[in-house]
């Protein structure tokens, strides 16, 4: 007899989607052949019982939700550490909600979803129980684990994800004594592998395994190559089954804000920024065909009856988008996307063909509005091609979301200068969803070099102290670091606080753009409401047609050329005018209209 399956996904994923992770697995086992598969996702019920409200508090900010599960995984420790927890708790709240929270009643209400869920979710039935680690799933899984062995110390549970890949996995199953076995990477044919030959006991052999022998703990580094080519459609049923048990409260909220995940590619094609470790799970970047992607769109929206999808790639390749915007264009269905790309890679014309083919949102990759700093990211990209891809998704109707990342190790005074000019010249574009500090990442650039980033020292992550007990985080691999500069910082961080938050301030009172532009064919009228009063500006011909034609960027030679029965001196002159009013946007010989057009 074959042996029962559940895959868990704990809180804090995103409330408003399936765990693609899960269902995709349970999918996989039982498209070849494996059917006593079951998944949880169990961050459902955690909301039901802490309110939607606070959830999104635990799983949109790092580590608060973690921090909540202290005291269940690490009572002791947590008492120890009792102040600074809730001192660093409600200063995120402070940050986050604007209010202290009450500490004790969540942790109350924390207890309750404990009691209840050992109530009605019958682990007693499963043979092997699986958790998926990504972002701020740790600690629950680890403590949900636990309560698991002592109540059913013969179960064996397994984790796999993004938070336990590689030596950092290893170090977790080393520490943890009722974590049984760890896949590192990419699960679907080791977890086929595994449960196929769990009864047996012959796992030795299966690529990217951790698990326990009589010494100590054991990896199996084979990595092996998937073709997603054999990836199924993915099954959801159980998702929406669960979100039947919630309360109508929730029920109504996840039902109006609900998107399908898809997956198109794994990894990253540009692997090259300094800061980031994404990709310790994918050596390399690989996809679907677009045809089955496509088909698989198709499948989704009419079994679930749902048009708005949201990818959970990295950043798909850019050779793949006029294909895929001309096949879903076929489908003849409203779908709306949301999805992470790469910035300075499309034109005007091809996020208008976006958004004629459903994209709604875009998560874009600026990171900084400073090309100094850009290039010390290795972002590939300049601030003034950054402003230009959030210029066009406003104004085509795309919603330009994206961060700027602050506090490099190497980070100067002259990056935040640069910053704040860009900032004055584009206060009417949409500014910056997330502010994120730099948060030193195990095996990133910066990590395997980090002398070369003006790093003396690097420790363990702040928070993870506060999580963790001291003995714990010595054995550990961590897979975040704070660090200490060589030299230090030359510039007041809260002044940047300052400058960002009056743009989003200022942003939020006002309803329409605050620099448009209406065509009279040979003139313009640009209107320029920044600063009170408003004013109207009027372009003759030629001012015009260089205006227009630096609706994307030109350099100066560009234009010259182009125009090239106007004086090149004349040209000039139109130029330093547009820069001086902060119209248009110049970037050593490089320039940028930066009025929209009003619709």
């Amino acid at each position: 007899m074959k042996s029962k399956v559940l895959l868990v996904s704990p809180p804090f994923a995103q409330l408003e989607i399936p765990s693609i992770q899960i269902s995709l697995l349970q999918t996989f086992l039982k498209e070849n052949g494996f059917e006593s598969v079951d998944t949880l996702h169990l961050y459902l019920f955690f909301a039901d019982f802490v309110g939607i409200e606070a959830y999104h508090f635990f799983s949109k900010v790092p580590f608060v939700g973690e921090m909540f599960y202290v005291p269940f995984l690490n009572p002791k420790h947590a008492r120890e550490k009792k102040h600074l927890i809730d001192q660093w708790i409600q200063k995120r709240a402070i940050e986050e909600i604007g209010q202290e929270v009450v500490i004790e009643e969540i942790l109350e209400k924390i207890e309750k979803f404990h009691d209840w869920l050992f109530k009605n979710i019958d682990f007693s039935c499963y043979d092997l129980i699986g958790f998926t680690i990504n972002f701020s799933q740790l600690i629950p899984a680890l403590y949900l684990s636990r309560e698991i062995k002592r109540r059913w110390p013969d179960k064996k549970i397994i984790l796999g994800g993004s938070s336990v890949t590689g030596e950092v996995g290893l170090k977790i199953l080393e520490i943890f004594k009722e974590i049984d076995f760890i896949i590192s990477g990419e699960g679907e044919i080791p977890l086929l592998q595994f449960v196929n030959n769990f009864d047996t006991g012959n796992i030795t052999n299966i690529a990217g395994l951790m698990y326990r022998i009589k010494d100590g703990v054991r990896y199996n580094r084979e990595r092996y190559d998937f073709d997603m080519t054999q990836l199924p459609v993915c099954d959801y049923d159980q998702y929406f089954e669960q979100v039947k048990k919630c309360s109508s409260v929730l029920q109504k909220y996840v039902l109006y804000h609900q998107k399908i995940p898809v997956e198109f590619s794994r990894g990253c094609w540009w692997r090259r920024c300094t800061f980031c470790n994404l990709n310790l799970v994918h050596s390399y970047y690989k996809s679907k065909s677009i045809d089955q992607f496509v088909k698989e769109i198709k499948v989704l929206s009419d079994k679930y009856k749902k048009l708005d999808f949201i990818f959970l790639d990295n950043a798909p390749h850019p050779k793949y988008y006029r294909k895929f915007i001309d096949e879903v264009g076929k489908l003849g269905i409203d779908v709306h996307f949301t999805m992470e790309m790469k910035v300075n890679l499309l034109s005007k014309e091809d996020y208008q063909a976006l958004y004629n083919a459903g994209w709604r949102t875009l998560q874009l990759g600026v990171e900084s509005l400073s090309t100094r700093l850009l290039k010390k990211m290795n972002k590939g990209c300049r601030a003034i091609q950054n402003i230009e891809d959030i210029k066009h998704c406003q104004e085509i109707g795309i919603e330009p979301v994206y961060n700027l990342i602050h506090s490099m190790p190497n980070e100067d005074s002259k990056d935040l200068e640069e910053t704040f000019e860009a900032i004055s010249f584009i206060k009417h574009l949409c500014p910056p969803s997330g502010l994120p500090t730099f948060s030193l990442g195990y095996l990133c650039p910066i990590y395997n070099n980090y002398s070369e980033y003006n790093i003396k020292y690097i420790k363990p992550h702040y928070e993870l102290t506060l999580m963790f007990p001291e003995e714990d985080i010595k054995k550990m691999i961590p897979y975040r670091y704070d660090f200490v500069r060589e030299k230090e910082r030359d510039y007041d961080i809260n002044e940047f606080y300052d400058r960002i938050f009056k743009w989003i301030e200022s942003h939020k009172k006002e309803d329409k753009p605050t620099l448009t532009y209406r065509d009279g064919g040979t003139f313009i009228v640009i209107t320029d409401a920044r600063t009170k009063p408003a004013k109207k500006i009027t372009l003759d011909k030629n001012a015009r047609d260089i205006y227009l034609y630096c609706d994307s960027i030109k350099s100066l030679k560009n234009i010259e050329n182009h125009f090239k029965d106007i004086d090149p001196d004349e040209i000039k002159d139109v130029l330093n005018q547009f820069v001086n009013y902060k119209l248009m946007y110049r970037e050593d010989n490089y320039y940028l209209s930066l009025a929209l057009k009003e619709s």
